[in-house]
């Protein structure tokens, strides 16, 4: 699958799991970004509307990545989920409420990963 993921995500071990999953996927183009910082800047440059997936973790060092969706909204086109450990209904109701397509919650099923990545793109 010639995809390309964007994928806000600070903890390795929790970047190393989806990066297996996306492979078993058959996504081989995954871009990690480890800070709200990093993607901000990075969504400036002109090869950042590239993606066909972006996948943001919420709760990051440098803060929640909730306050970044605007401006990631403004400059793709492609769905945006949220991938967090908060899974209350609350918590979930309020993140697509705030505008993403869908959320995965942490620790995510395969079978519900790989069934929502193949609808997602």
């Amino acid at each position: 699958m010639d995809k390309q993921v964007y994928y806000l995500e600070d903890n390795d071990v929790n970047y190393q799991v989806a990066e297996a999953m996306f492979e078993l996927v058959g996504v081989t183009k995954l871009t990690r970004f480890s800070t709200i910082a990093e993607l901000d800047t990075f969504t400036g440059s002109a090869a950042s509307n590239s993606a066909d997936l972006l996948l943001l973790d919420i709760m990051l060092p440098d803060g929640n990545s909730v306050s970044l969706l605007p401006k990631l909204k403004s400059h793709f086109s492609c769905p945006i989920v949220a991938f967090t450990a908060k899974s209350a209904p609350a918590e979930i109701e309020a993140l697509l409420d705030a505008g993403f397509v869908d959320v995965f919650t942490k620790p995510v099923d395969f079978d519900f990963f790989e069934r929502k990545v193949r609808q997602l793109l």
